[in-house]
């Protein structure tokens, strides 16, 4: 038995995000699991099979929650990222969010919005620091955690957005088993840096999030940050980046999208 999915927050908690031997066959597992779905949802799409492509997406429905929390969460980013890492968060949040619409999933929006732009927060100079001990994912996802329960929200609520970012690096979710705003930062972040189930979104649909929030220098920079970062040993980056992660990122279809836009804070149709 593979066991549970790492990356819950008793588990993050507990192992400072270092994978066990049968942590790493886990993740092994999710690897060949994920291309495999993604392999056959391809295929039904191209034959006119997905019951999801009947639903379709509009970007112009989808607005950014505008709470008090968000709008701090917005500016705490800015002052923190890299321009090409902060349209990175942006557009997993845009990508993460339509394809909720396309799956039927319901994900609370504020949650959604927070984990999505604060996901790779571990990545930044401020947290350079823990890196070598604690998993970049579960930096992120306590650091988040931490500004929530400031903003007087419910533990078991900032534990969610804990885990829809300290679950993120996992390829494969089971939505049976982990919450939507789990799965949609994960997808988000996947298509993004890899173009993973790039097809459930319009190609019009891409164009337009990455007009409003450019690729120019992301490949570099995310390949950098798996390669050069001294990565905690065990954990999920240093794993993924002995399995070839960084040539995904290299390979990504996505970089055909380039060119100039906004690359600062969100886009309000």
């Amino acid at each position: 038995m593979l066991g549970p999915t790492p990356g819950s927050f008793s588990w993050s908690e507990t192992t400072q995000g270092v994978l066990s031997a049968r942590d790493k066959a886990h993740l092994v597992y999710q690897l060949v699991r994920s291309q495999l779905h993604e392999r056959l949802s391809r295929l039904a799409w191209r034959l006119d099979r997905s019951r999801i492509r009947r639903r379709g997406v509009e970007l112009a429905r989808l607005r950014p929650p505008h709470s008090a929390f968000c709008r701090r969460v917005e500016d705490r980013v800015a002052a923190e990222y890299s321009p090409a890492l902060l349209a990175h968060c942006y557009r997993t949040w845009w990508m993460g969010a339509l394809v909720g619409e396309m799956l039927g999933l319901e994900a609370d929006a504020e949650t959604l919005y927070v984990a999505c732009l604060m996901h790779d927060v571990g990545l930044t100079d401020g947290h350079a620091g823990c890196i070598t001990s604690t998993a970049f994912q579960v930096t992120g996802a306590r650091e988040a955690r931490r500004l929530a329960l400031d903003a007087q929200w419910r533990d078991a609520d900032a534990i969610r957005l804990y885990e829809a970012i300290s679950y993120h690096l996992n390829p494969w979710l089971d939505a049976g088993r982990h919450t939507p705003e789990a799965l949609l930062v994960k997808y988000g972040a996947h298509m993004d840096v890899a173009g993973a189930h790039r097809h459930l979104l319009p190609a019009k649909t891409l164009a337009e999030i990455h007009r409003r929030h450019p690729r120019d220098g992301f490949r570099q920079e995310i390949t950098r940050s798996i390669e050069s970062l001294p990565h905690r040993t065990g954990s999920h980056a240093e794993v993924l980046r002995r399995m070839g992660f960084a040539r995904l990122a290299e390979r990504n279809p996505l970089d055909r999208h380039h060119g100039a836009g906004a690359v600062g804070g969100p886009t309000r149709p």
